[in-house]
């Protein structure tokens, strides 16, 4: 359902969208709290960057499950911890998180 758009691979197309549309949504809502007047004019425009943001990081987990599988890289790509992070692992599990 979410791997391709016009034959082009959705995922990056999304996430693209994302990257833009979430970092405009926050530096407008700065420029608003500090002036005033545009407010009124501009808050919905935040509200729907923000909005679209969301759901564009939802589609664009789902598409990127959908990328992987269809090529190939569903179950060979796994996270690898750090040394530092199986370190944390082992002192919480020991108790002994400073």
């Amino acid at each position: 359902m979410f791997d391709l758009l016009g034959g082009l691979p959705l995922h990056p197309l999304v996430v693209h969208g994302v990257v833009v549309l979430l970092p405009l949504a926050a530096v407008g809502r700065i420029i608003t709290t500090v002036g005033t007047r545009w407010r009124t004019n501009f808050q919905w425009v935040i509200l729907f960057g923000v909005v679209a943001g969301t759901v564009g990081s939802y589609i664009a987990k789902i598409s990127g499950d959908s990328l992987s599988a269809a090529v190939g890289l569903a179950d060979s790509v796994r996270p690898v911890p750090s040394a530092s992070v199986n370190r944390a692992r082992q002192r919480a599990s020991a108790g002994t998180y400073q």
